[in-house]
């Protein structure tokens, strides 16, 4: 199991961002690493994995990519406790899937976001699905979702 986040820094956060997950507590990658996939102006990820139970965080850099600013543009602030967190809006959401699933070809991708149109139709905004998938060249992986009826288990 894995969070995704997605996070605006620069080379010169990487130490602040690594400082901010204990290194007795989690692995993080080393300082050199996290400096080159913060240079990345699109792609740009590193792992960090709780030692603990193993859990993983999956931390996007978010660069120039228009989807990515989307989904910033768009959170949701949500409260859990005395933290405020943005969250990503289910569109984005969707459209991200779309696009792992047309890289990977995994139908995990194509699960979740049938399970998210089931559970949360009302969150998602599908002008907007189809204004991305064609922005994007998503089509052929958005026609595959919508046929795939086996997903739905």
């Amino acid at each position: 199991m894995a969070i995704d986040l997605v996070v605006r820094a620069t080379p010169g956060d990487a130490q602040r961002l690594i400082d901010a997950f204990p290194t007795d507590r989690f692995y993080v990658p080393p300082l050199e690493a996290v400096q080159a996939e913060l240079r990345r102006s699109r792609g740009g990820l590193f792992n960090v994995v709780d030692l603990d139970s193993g859990l993983k965080a999956d931390i996007y850099i978010a660069g120039d990519d228009p989807l990515i600013e989307f989904g910033f543009r768009e959170a949701v602030v949500h409260e859990a406790g005395e933290v405020s967190l943005n969250v990503a809006p289910a569109t984005y959401v969707v459209v991200m899937k779309l696009r792992f699933y047309s890289m990977s070809k995994q139908d995990k991708h194509l699960r979740d976001i049938r399970s998210l149109l089931h559970v949360s139709p009302e969150a998602v905004d599908m002008e907007r699905i189809e204004d991305w998938v064609t922005r994007l060249g998503l089509q052929k992986a958005w026609a595959r979702c919508q046929e795939r009826e086996d997903l739905d288990a």
